[in-house]
């Protein structure tokens, strides 16, 4: 969730440039992010990374198709790019939803909570 908000407010300033009617900036941070649930799901056991994985390349795909398809009005692809991310968002409480329905505990619950700085004594 973290990398998708850093993602979002990272491509607002600038997105404009666009080079073959893709806009770059964009088309960049997308290839990132597919790389990063791509790795992530083959590190960890969750389904919905993979299909989140799937949904990154399918929008790297539509930054490919307009380069490819000239004739193709820009607003068709960022209209793709618009209902592919709000499957990405529902992937994501589909998976948190997922893991409360499972009965398992949350992840933090788990995690070692420590006070920062250390106590230096």
């Amino acid at each position: 969730m973290t990398a998708l908000l850093i993602s979002f407010a990272s491509a607002m300033p600038g997105s404009d440039v666009q080079l073959g009617g893709v806009f770059v900036v964009d088309a960049v941070i997308d290839f990132g992010l597919t790389l990063l649930f791509g790795w992530m799901a083959f590190r960890r056991d969750r389904w919905w990374l993979f299909a989140l994985t799937g949904v990154m390349v399918l929008t790297v795909l539509v930054h490919v198709s307009t380069v490819i398809a000239p004739g193709m009005d820009w607003r068709a692809g960022l209209s793709a790019r618009v209902g592919l991310g709000m499957l990405t968002f529902s992937l994501l409480f589909l998976g948190v939803a997922e893991r409360w329905l499972a009965g398992e505990t949350p992840v933090s619950a788990q995690a070692a909570w420590r006070r920062w700085p250390p106590d230096q004594t």
